[in-house]
């Protein structure tokens, strides 16, 4: 991702976002979330209670349909 690319460039590195919404600013926020488990929690019946897991987060923010801010965030999960 580089900043100065078209909305359509985005499209075809990633798909239609997982979320999107328009800031106090007009820009435009596309939002592509991956949830990632630990091993532990691949195991049947006990995974639940083992290991965490994490949500990667990216934040994409458009101006006149061309990326201006690129943003990557980690959530902690459960």
């Amino acid at each position: 991702m580089k900043v100065g690319q078209s909305q359509t460039d985005v499209l075809k590195l990633f798909g239609p976002p997982y979320a999107s919404q328009t800031n106090a600013k007009g820009q435009e926020e596309w939002y592509y979330y991956e949830v990632n488990k630990h091993f532990w929690q691949r195991i049947p019946l006990l995974g639940k209670y083992l290991g965490g897991e994490k949500i990667e987060a990216l934040q994409i923010i458009f101006e006149s349909r061309k990326v201006i801010k690129v943003r990557y965030y980690v959530v902690p999960g459960s």
